[in-house]
């Protein structure tokens, strides 16, 4: 019930936060406060604000420190909110919004729509130096395993002119795509094919995090499968 309700809220908070012309209003005088495990009284934030802003309905915009899981969690249980949504980051000039934005996109249910997005930001619609927050999001995307290093390998011609030679950016790029990698070997042969020194350290890390990763689920899946068999014969 608790999850059901902050993704509720979630979803109210990105809403308003999409709405050009939001403006919530104070409840009406006399509204009784929340009660409490405690047998003390509180003001909630729908005691505090209306749900009826006259654009959207919503609550009140979401605070700054907490607009980037409100734009995560309503974009995921909301997915129509994605294109209001990216055409809010391409124009935003607050740094930090277009940051808390981007990452959310890469969040995406519609993986089609994340593939074509990527391909215009990589193109020069996003400026270079919020590439690692967009690949981020991308590693952050529950709907579509391995889709940032999907995207990676795809466009690593574009990703490695532009910051090839910046030990500080690819690293990051790098290491966000890696973690969406399921099977070392892939990434290995990958970047056997396609050096980059400046993240050598990085790959390698990953590639002993990744592998270590992998023959524990091996071991897990095995101690389930003797478990299972062991309940069969007795």
């Amino acid at each position: 019930d608790k999850l059901r309700e902050t993704c509720r809220e979630a979803t109210e908070r990105c809403l308003a936060h999409l709405c050009e012309s939001h403006e919530a209003y104070p409840m009406p005088l006399g509204v009784p406060p929340v009660p409490t495990s405690t047998n003390t009284t509180k003001i909630s934030m729908k005691q505090a604000f209306a749900a009826n802003c006259p654009a959207c309905g919503a609550l009140d915009k979401p605070e700054a420190g907490v607009r980037g899981i409100a734009l995560s969690v309503g974009l995921k249980k909301n997915p129509e909110f994605w294109t209001k949504m990216a055409t809010l980051q391409a124009k935003s000039t607050n740094n930090e919004e277009r940051d808390q934005l981007l990452y959310a996109l890469g969040g995406h249910q519609d993986k089609t729509t994340l593939e074509q997005w990527v391909a215009t930001c990589l193109d020069g619609s996003l400026p270079s130096q919020e590439w690692g927050t967009l690949f981020a999001g991308l590693s952050s995307n529950n709907f579509h395993d391995g889709l940032a290093w999907d995207l990676l390998v795809k466009h690593w011609d574009v990703v490695y002119r532009e910051w090839g030679q910046s030990q500080f950016r690819m690293k990051g790029i790098v290491s966000d795509a890696m973690s969406a990698c399921k099977d070392p070997s892939v990434a290995k042969k990958f970047f056997e094919d396609h050096p980059c020194d400046v993240a050598k350290l990085t790959i390698r890390q990953q590639l002993e995090s990744m592998t270590a990763n992998k023959q524990l689920e091996e071991a897990s899946s095995a101690a389930e499968g003797c478990a299972q068999q062991l309940l069969t014969e007795f």
